[in-house]
């Protein structure tokens, strides 16, 4: 079957049969989901998660990121999780984490879904999908509230879509030009969604282009690519219209300078070096089979290219979608382990075809010294579950909820405290995640938590005002022109030059402005309440 795939003889009908199971394919999002679900509840709060809760929340509350507030990002992300925050309102942190969840178990179920496609057992297919969801890589890039997962769903399903548009029956039909259509739009949304996802696009569209030429894509296929692609980096092209300052440093400028700065000063430089790359990625891909199922991977391609064997345009499709993964991975400096999320699909769907099209079969040692690996890091990632979900039950035995539901009632304790202060206006804290469902707005100026603050004092300080954001050196004057109700720390621990961290500043000015400190607060949040004014005579 998975020869008729590739050669394009396969029937509609039979594929369509195999690949949307309903019954299978239903039970696996569902397990999926509850699995997701489950992990979202237990993972430990990351503080890179209080700018994507703080851009939801304020965009719900009708600012704009880049001309409101610094959103280091491209936009499409708050426009979809601001009709989230304003329905979730004092649960949102938890909402968004779900939803991350949620597009976890959906881009697994299309993982599987596209393997039947292309032939592969649905045994095979759900044992891929359970590599992929065993990696560390994809448990905390779909596991926390991040700008990771819903990126990486608009890519598999345009991978999906352009996949489908490859069939045999469907390659010269109006159909593979709507498909290659959604192909693009899927790949320009992920691309509004994180800038990363350029090069997937990039590779995408080459791919495309190439398949005009040489006759497995027709031409209004690449005019749908490029239409839908075009639609979706939108959002992208009418925020540079409308702000192209602040767009390009958010976007561009501040990931270009702000990281290297920023190590440079705590000692770290050599994090940012080339070979620094080597030791993070084999960390982030070991954790897990990825690291193996890549080597499985490419030991089946060079046997292919040995073997002469010309890879099908699906397969070529998916190796060109890795490629641009794993090179957008290690393009970012440091590498991080979620910069690697846009390999895995593409990857395991390729280990799940196998050894589809070698004309001799792996050798017995060989095949056997593989799975033995991949079963290896597949009982790593499986462990790392294992005391994830051990750390949350001891948790509840000791009576303390998972770092979620803690980090949901320090919120509420705080709008507490504020509301039996009878104080109004904004909080500002370096971790927005921790006051975003207190009822309280959240400061502008710090959207971005403790990043941009961090290494603020690269720019001017009218670029600061123009970008609503405030640094060290403007920390004092721009807080005292619009002083916040409350100030909240606790969750920076991070040392900065000098040993002091983003927390210290922020306290620092919380004592000298009078502010009052509460008692009572939950694990280490600390709570200052701006001193109400007396009345005028």
């Amino acid at each position: 079957m998975v020869v008729d795939v590739v050669r394009g003889r396969a029937r509609s009908s039979d594929l369509l049969g195999q690949g949307l199971g309903g019954a299978a394919t239903l039970r696996l999002f569902l397990a999926a989901a509850m699995g997701m679900a489950c992990l979202a509840l237990v993972l430990p709060v990351d503080h890179d998660e209080g700018q994507y809760v703080a851009a939801a929340v304020m965009t719900a509350q009708g600012l704009r990121p880049y001309a409101d507030f610094v959103y280091l990002q491209t936009p499409l992300q708050p426009a979809l999780t601001a009709a989230i925050a304003r329905h979730a309102s004092g649960e949102v942190f938890i909402a968004l984490r779900l939803l991350n969840a949620l597009a976890g178990a959906a881009i697994l179920t299309l993982v599987f879904q596209a393997q039947c496609r292309l032939g592969v057992t649905r045994r095979r297919a759900a044992a891929a999908a359970a590599l992929m969801a065993a990696c560390y890589i994809f448990e905390f890039a779909c596991g926390v509230g991040r700008n990771d997962a819903l990126p990486a769903l608009a890519e598999v399903i345009a991978m999906t879509a352009g996949l489908s548009a490859l069939r045999s029956p469907w390659r010269t039909s109006w159909s593979s030009a709507a498909l290659w259509t959604l192909a693009g739009l899927g790949f320009g949304a992920a691309v509004s969604l994180k800038i990363s996802y350029f090069l997937p696009l990039a590779g995408a569209g080459l791919f495309v282009l190439a398949g005009a030429v040489r006759g497995w894509a027709p031409w209004r296929g690449l005019f749908g690519f490029c239409l839908g692609a075009l639609t979706g980096v939108a959002p992208c092209i009418a925020a540079l219209s409308a702000t192209p300052a602040a767009f390009v440093y958010d976007t561009l400028a501040y990931h270009a300078t702000a990281p290297g700065a920023w190590y440079a000063s705590i000692g770290q430089a050599s994090r940012l070096s080339p070979l620094a790359k080597i030791p993070d990625s084999l960390l982030a891909l070991a954790v897990g089979p990825a690291l193996e199922v890549l080597a499985a991977v490419a030991v089946l391609t060079v046997l292919r290219a040995r073997a002469g064997v010309e890879a099908s345009p699906q397969r070529r499709l998916l190796e060109i979608l890795a490629v641009a993964g794993l090179v957008a991975a290690l393009a970012p400096a440091p590498t991080q382990r979620q910069y690697f999320l846009p390999l895995l699909a593409p990857l395991f769907i390729l280990w799940g075809l196998g050894e589809e099209g070698l004309p001799r079969p792996m050798r017995p040692r060989l095949k056997q010294g593989l799975a033995f690996a991949i079963a290896f890091g597949a009982m790593i990632g499986a462990g790392r579950y294992a005391y994830l979900a051990g750390d949350c039950a001891l948790r509840l035995a000791r009576g303390f909820p998972s770092p979620p539901l803690l980090l949901t009632a320090q919120a509420h304790w705080i709008g507490d405290r504020l509301r039996a202060a009878n104080v109004t206006g904004v909080i500002a804290t370096p971790s927005p995640q921790v006051a975003a469902d207190s009822g309280y707005p959240l400061d502008q100026r710090l959207a971005a938590g403790p990043f941009f603050y961090r290494t603020g004092d690269l720019v001017t300080d009218a670029q600061q005002r123009q970008l609503h954001a405030v640094s060290p050196r403007t920390l004092t004057a721009f807080l005292d022109q619009s002083p916040p109700a409350a100030i909240v720390v606790g969750l920076e621990p991070r040392q900065g030059p000098g040993g002091r961290t983003v927390d210290d500043d922020f306290r620092a000015y919380a004592v000298a402005r009078g502010y009052h400190p509460q008692a009572g607060g939950l694990g280490t949040v600390q709570l200052f309440i701006r001193p109400i004014a007396p009345p005028p005579n």
